[in-house]
């Protein structure tokens, strides 16, 4: 491991944004998943779905929902419908089960970090 005249820290610390912008996007499709499975959407509705959800904490750009959505769509997950210039997206019964599967494990990991947190 490189070290410079601030010691590892630095290093650590990319690591950890590294990390942290993977779980936010895999945490993005996640709640793309999430709203879909109450309605279909457009992605200028899912943004601000996951705003309001999110209390203004979060707002994803159109520079990530709809790389995102591009994704889901090609992984099976999600379908998507043209209506004119914009496209309705909806959840597949393959991006429900994934979601669910999701879900689980976030909740197991949540439970754990409280866990380990309560020590």
């Amino acid at each position: 491991m490189k070290t410079n005249k601030y010691g590892d820290y630095f290093l650590h610390f990319d690591i950890m944004l590294s990390k942290m912008s993977m779980l936010r996007r895999g945490m993005l499709k996640l709640l793309i998943l999430k709203m879909l499975a109450k309605e279909p959407l457009y992605g200028y509705s899912l943004m601000k779905r996951i705003e309001k959800q999110s209390s203004g904490m979060w707002t994803p750009s159109p520079g990530s929902i709809y790389p995102a959505l591009h994704s889901l769509e090609k992984e099976g997950y999600v379908i998507s419908k043209g209506l004119g210039n914009r496209k309705m997206y909806k959840i597949t019964q393959k991006g429900k089960k994934s979601m669910e599967k999701n879900l689980d494990y976030l909740k197991k990991t949540k439970k754990f970090i409280e866990k380990v947190l309560s020590i």
